[in-house]
């Protein structure tokens, strides 16, 4: 018999996803498809939430495929801290597990989460935004470089 799939991805959440030609599909833990359609991306991001895309841009989606934000980002990285970073066109915000925007996708860049504060610049200036998004200290340095051994 030929192969049925390219790729075959055993994930944490007792889900596979597969792959045939360019196109992804989700599958169940008895191999039934949870996607209506087959998508060309499709990426694990923890907390039981996928990145999928509509065939241009990106949206969250939960374990059934179920979008939980608007198709509009260029990227969505794996949960970390609760959060996931997302941008929309050149700028990075987060989104959390329910899909919901905590931080709008208004900076140039964007560190991950590490013990509560994230590193973010704009404008050419750096500085340190907490949990729930507040600017710790202001948008005032050049250079914050990245935490090591919690510092």
């Amino acid at each position: 018999l030929p192969p049925l799939y390219d790729e075959i991805e055993l994930l944490q959440d007792q889900r596979t996803s597969v792959k045939t030609g360019t196109r992804w599909q989700l599958l169940t833990p008895d191999w039934k498809p949870v996607l209506k359609d087959s998508t060309d991306h499709l990426s694990w991001l923890g907390n039981r939430r996928w990145a999928i895309s509509d065939g241009i841009l990106l949206y969250l989606a939960d374990e059934n495929g179920t979008p939980l934000s608007p198709a509009k980002y260029n990227l969505i990285r794996p949960f970390s801290e609760e959060k996931a970073i997302c941008m929309n066109g050149n700028l990075y915000g987060v989104l959390l597990p329910d899909g919901k925007e905590q931080i709008p996708t208004k900076y140039e860049t964007f560190s991950d989460y590490e013990n509560g504060l994230a590193i973010v610049s704009n404008n050419g200036y750096s500085g340190l935004l907490d949990a729930y998004g507040y600017e710790v200290g202001g948008m005032q340095y050049e250079v914050i470089a990245p935490f090591t051994e919690g510092l």
